[in-house]
């Protein structure tokens, strides 16, 4: 979302205060000062890519090739544990 959505629908925004450790609000200002954002852009930033990496789905063939590798690792490992 650009700036320029945020300021013109700045009545469809609720306030908020937070509190939050120093360090975190050090390296969301480090994030800001370099991309050249506002602090409170750099927060909707920052917490907007948290919520997209949140719903990431793993499709049915990945997921099967996952647990099919698994598998073989377990495999794997108790021939290694076997072989010791």
């Amino acid at each position: 979302m650009s700036d320029k959505t945020r300021t013109q629908n700045q009545d469809e925004w609720k306030r908020t205060q937070i509190r939050i450790p120093v360090t975190l609000y050090e390296e969301i200002a480090e994030h800001a000062k370099k991309d050249n954002l506002s602090l409170n852009t750099a927060m909707l930033d920052l917490i907007e890519k948290g919520l997209d990496k949140k719903d990431i789905s793993i499709d049915s063939k990945t997921l099967d090739k996952f647990q099919s590798l698994n598998e073989k690792i377990e495999k794997l490992t108790k021939l290694i544990d076997q072989k010791i």
